[in-house]
């Protein structure tokens, strides 16, 4: 009987450790779309963004030298890294505003168009060099906000339902002064989470976490 008491208080002090590490794994940023998220850092089942990210780290940086398209040289990464250089010394929201709109110029164009894949995350490099769908817009909306200053802790891909269009869809998420501003290639101006009703979250992830919305 003893024994059996002893078990049952194990069991009940590792379960009570198990919820009280979970219940501290809820995010304290503000909810998205009405929903409850818990984050996790096991990155295992998402393949195409770290994949992605890989391949980002192998790029070599732009050296800076002007392009030449005579000699079929490529503009468009050396100019995006003097757009991103032209946006130093600017207030947080207003790098936000910016990189939004430098980005939404690009081309929209499918996976199955662009790659004759089902589904393909771009690299930034990639995305300048043969524009992208919804996932490549927002990815590298993320590395370019990372790489003028913004925390990426205050940074995470969407992937979510449009409920409108009954599809599938990813846009890009800035935690600006603990307000949640989405950066979408559908919507042409940067816009508060709280003001969009159409998009049920499935998951949001960075470098270093992700989490599943309920």
């Amino acid at each position: 009987m003893k024994k059996t008491v002893i078990f049952a208080m194990i069991f009940f002090f590792s379960s009570l450790a198990f919820i009280e590490a979970v219940e501290a794994a809820i995010s304290e940023y503000p909810p998205l779309f009405g929903s409850r998220e818990r984050r996790f850092k096991n990155m295992t089942a998402f393949k195409k963004w770290t994949g992605m990210l890989a391949r980002y780290e192998s790029v070599k940086p732009v050296d800076g030298r002007p392009c030449d398209p005579f000699f079929h040289d490529n503009c468009e990464l050396p100019s995006w890294s003097e757009f991103l250089t032209s946006l130093e010394g600017r207030a947080p929201l207003e790098k936000i505003i910016a990189v939004n709109e430098y980005h939404n110029q690009a081309k929209y164009l499918t996976d199955p168009v662009n790659w004759k894949l089902e589904d393909y995350w771009e690299t930034p490099d990639e995305f300048f060099k043969r524009n992208g769908d919804c996932e490549d817009y927002a990815i590298s909306k993320y590395i370019s906000l990372k790489k003028i200053g913004i925390d990426p802790k205050n940074l995470r891909i969407l992937v979510v339902q449009d409920l409108n269009l009954n599809v599938g869809h990813a846009i890009l998420v800035v935690y600006h002064e603990n307000q949640p501003l989405i950066l979408d290639n559908q919507i042409n101006k940067v816009i508060s989470a709280n003001k969009i009703k159409h998009y049920k979250i499935q998951y949001s992830i960075n470098e270093e976490f992700w989490w599943r919305h309920r």
